[in-house]
């Protein structure tokens, strides 16, 4: 018996060490695309738009939305305005933004922040942005070298009291914190040699360690926007000091939260204090907002819708993605006329899904060994992706989601809806709050009815079921 386990181990082992070794002499598993690697990996274009020379290799890789190539020209030089870019999930907004921060911050010489909105800090987003502006205010004096006009600006800061205003905003925006120590016991077993009357050998000592663990609560608290709007003057006045003409502020990940009325009450609030002279606004924002355009129409100069990609970008994106690794080669040399078909049809022109989708296609192409992708390559990865979310969602919900995206919005009030799910109105209701709750369903309130429909990032696995 214990040989022939013996035998099985020395087996078992041999075939990992046989499969280690074959992985380290293989070339890549894209060469036969002719490529070093995957290029279409999910990532985010001109994100640290201060540094100049990423941007500009990221260049290439940007397509502009077809609809507002006219426009761009505009959205880069808007001054002392208000604009509103929203459009759905994954359809490019955040580096559309983003592409206008690193053309401000570079080229024309205006002092960029980005302030990230969740669901924690949409109710204090104005003091979110004041001690964002203040840190990179501070990252900018920091990072500036040492010299005879930088000495200059601190010195006028100290004589001003400036600097004093800026440490002092700092203690105010972050606020009251407490702190809490936690002593946990842990149990550690130690190897030690032994001497023995067999020998030496090795022991085990058990010892006890007592770990400190100490966490920070912060309480920030929310400023009147009397006291905000001097907060803006003073830094607008450090901000000229340094050299910029005046400062842009991009809201970002408005389109994250699943509470749009919290988001709009921080508009209405923040009116006041987005029509400060010296300060350009950019927000991203959810389709939802469109509900709302009117409304908050007196907010914002420019609304801009960012539409999903027609079938001429979407095949630009992906020509320009796989250009940068490899210069000879088009879409047309990787993928055949029914994939691209597939993609696009499956992700409806959603950048972001569609990039995925082929970066997915690619791997399970290459992992067969074929040199082209296939529509069947295509269902492959679409199907691993409704996998994934099978395993996270119970059966009943699963049926909902299938008939949510085949029906559109739909309320658990309706009769349709519940015949094709087969459930009564408060089970169906119930399993939709655990849908949105997790983020596979979107909710829209309409008078007294609300309407249930599959979210953006979701749709792609169920329209076809």
């Amino acid at each position: 018996m214990g040989v022939a386990i013996g035998e099985n181990m020395g087996v078992a082992i041999g075939e990992n060490m046989g499969v280690a070794k074959e992985l380290k002499q293989t070339q890549s598993q894209y060469s036969l695309f002719r490529l070093s690697e995957n290029p279409f990996k999910i990532e985010p274009l001109f994100r640290d738009f201060r540094n100049k020379q990423l941007c500009s290799e990221q260049e290439p890789l940007f397509v502009a939305p077809e609809n507002l190539r006219l426009h761009l020209n505009n959205l880069c030089h808007l001054k002392d305005r208000r604009c509103l870019i929203y459009g759905g999930y994954g359809v490019g907004k955040t580096t559309l933004i983003d592409l206008i921060l690193y053309l401000a911050c570079n080229f024309h010489n205006r002092f960029c922040v980005r302030v990230i909105l969740t669901e924690d800090n949409v109710e204090r987003a104005i003091n979110e942005m004041l001690l964002s502006l203040c840190l990179d205010i501070i990252d900018e004096i920091s990072y500036r070298s040492v010299g005879r006009p930088i000495m200059a600006i601190k010195k006028w800061l100290i004589e001003r009291k400036f600097g004093d205003t800026l440490l002092t905003s700092m203690a105010k925006l972050i606020g009251r914190y407490t702190e809490e120590s936690l002593q946990v016991a842990k149990t550690a077993k130690k190897k030690s040699l032994q001497v023995s009357p067999m020998g030496v050998g090795i022991g085990l000592n058990v010892e006890h360690e007592i770990e400190t663990r100490r966490s920070i609560q912060s309480y920030v608290d929310v400023l009147p926007m009397r006291c905000v709007g001097g907060y803006l003057e003073d830094m607008l006045c450090i901000v000229k000091q340094i050299g910029y003409r005046d400062i842009v502020i991009f809201i970002d990940e408005a389109d994250h939260l699943s509470k749009i009325d919290a988001f709009l009450r921080m508009l209405t609030k923040a009116r006041e204090v987005l029509f400060s002279t010296g300060f350009t606004f950019l927000v991203a924002g959810s389709p939802e907002i469109a509900k709302y355009i009117e409304s908050i129409g007196i907010i914002f100069d420019k609304t801009i819708f960012v539409e999903p990609a027609t079938r001429n970008e979407f095949e630009e994106i992906l020509n320009c993605r796989i250009r940068s690794h490899n210069a000879v080669l088009a879409v047309g040399n990787i993928f055949a006329a029914q994939a691209m078909e597939a993609i696009y049809e499956s992700t409806k022109g959603i950048r972001k899904q569609f990039i995925r989708l082929a970066e997915n296609s690619l791997d399970i192409a290459a992992a067969h060994g074929d040199n082209v992708v296939g529509e069947a390559h295509v269902m492959e990865a679409i199907g691993m992706g409704k996998d994934q979310i099978q395993i996270s969602v119970s059966d009943s919900q699963m049926r909902i989601l299938k008939s949510l995206a085949r029906l559109g919005p739909s309320s658990p009030s309706d009769q349709v809806f519940q015949n094709s799910v087969r459930l009564k109105r408060e089970a169906l209701r119930l399993l939709l709050e655990e849908l949105y709750e997790h983020g596979y369903v979107n909710k829209d309130k309409q008078g007294r009815r609300t309407l249930y429909s599959v979210a953006t990032p979701y749709k792609p696995y169920f329209l076809n079921q």
